[in-house]
């Protein structure tokens, strides 16, 4: 942009995890932190309650109108915050200059080309620590039937996992052959390994 223009947009921030109070606590932070920025201003804010989801989180909303200094200031705080949603009020029209565009194409490459390559760290990590804890399954479930045979409710009151959710890894190791099933009863046969 050859002069710098004011750009006024609706900003729709969300935030979801759980407990509710601490989805709560970290939205009136993000807000916090938006009202410390330098070259924009909050006109309008509306905060919504946190709504509880799919019995699993609670997802908070918050509908922002911010004043920017420039559209370069816009483009910083959607890299910054990631906003869900971003309407633009004000000017009608943005132009910008080869060289201002290019960084902040470049900005938004390196902001994108950071959460790729934490997300397949992350996803390393998972299937590491998923690997991890179906050995460390197995081991208990033998240690759990290695001496008497028992009901998927035997074992569920050893490892600590219920019955419904351990039945598939049960079931899965009857199905390799490595426990057998007598009735409602569940034998150890060989090694998990």
């Amino acid at each position: 942009m050859a002069e710098a223009e004011k750009v006024i947009a609706r900003i729709v921030l969300n935030v979801a995890g759980k407990p509710r109070e601490h989805v709560e606590k970290s939205m009136a932070l993000v807000i916090e932190n938006i009202e410390k920025e330098k070259d924009i201003k909050v006109l309008k804010k509306k905060l919504l309650k946190p709504q509880k989801k799919d019995d699993l989180y609670f997802s908070a909303v918050t509908e922002l109108e911010i004043s920017f200094a420039d559209a370069s200031y816009l483009m910083g705080f959607c890299l910054d915050y990631m906003p869900s949603s971003v309407e633009i009020v004000e000017p009608d029209g943005l132009s910008f200059e080869t060289l201002e565009m290019t960084g902040l194409l470049n900005d938004m490459l390196t902001k994108l080309h950071y959460v790729n390559v934490s997300y397949g760290e992350m996803k390393a990590e998972n299937d590491h620590l998923k690997q991890n804890g179906e050995h460390l399954l197995k081991n208990i479930i033998m240690l759990s039937i290695r001496d008497k045979p028992k009901t998927i409710e035997g074992i569920a009151g050893d490892v600590g996992i219920s019955p419904k959710e351990l039945l598939p890894f049960v079931e899965k190791f009857v199905k390799d052959g490595r426990i057998e099933k007598k009735g409602e009863l569940y034998k150890f046969k060989s090694s998990l390994y």
